[in-house]
Order: C-alpha cells, then sequence, then structure tokens
C-alpha cells in the first residue's frame, strides 16, 4: 500500500493494519514491461535505511525500482516526452 504521512496517529494505527509498510517507495508504476518501484527524492535526499531494505526486496524479486532525483529522470522512467 503506497501512503505516504498519515494525517495523526490514529490515522497511521489505521493505515498500518491496512498494510502500510515503513520503507515503501513514492510510486509503483504498472508499465508494459512489468512493475517500477520508484522512490523520489529532492537535491541531496538520501534513502533511509528501511527505503534501501524495501529496494533490496523488490529487487531481489526481479523487480525494477529507481531512485528519481529530478522530473527529467521522472520522465525518463516513464516514458514522458517533455
Amino acid at each position: 500500500m503506497n501512503h505516504q504521512n498519515p494525517k495523526n496517529a490514529k490515522n497511521g494505527r489505521e493505515l498500518k493494519q491496512m498494510g502500510l509498510v515503513p520503507g515503501i517507495a513514492d510510486l509503483t508504476y504498472l508499465s508494459d514491461n512489468g512493475i517500477i518501484f520508484i522512490e523520489l527524492k529532492v537535491e541531496k535526499n538520501k534513502q533511509t535505511k528501511s527505503q534501501v531494505f524495501w529496494q533490496n526486496l523488490v529487487q531481489d524479486l526481479g523487480y525494477t525500482y529507481v531512485v528519481v532525483k529530478s522530473i527529467n529522470e521522472f520522465c525518463d522512467v516513464v516514458k514522458i516526452k517533455i
């Protein structure tokens, strides 16, 4: 379940019960070539330990995981021409 930043503690508990896990990629893109997990970062931001764990998990299962740091990179990943 991709859901970022719960509104409050109660909402966070509810989302966790529904499947929210720490570190999951920001976006899950369903492309013609399969599933691509996309983590969005700006400037010098780095992945957390839980994000790196998630990346390793999905890559070990054969999925694609990318860290995108610009709109141009995002457009390249999802094949949008700007």
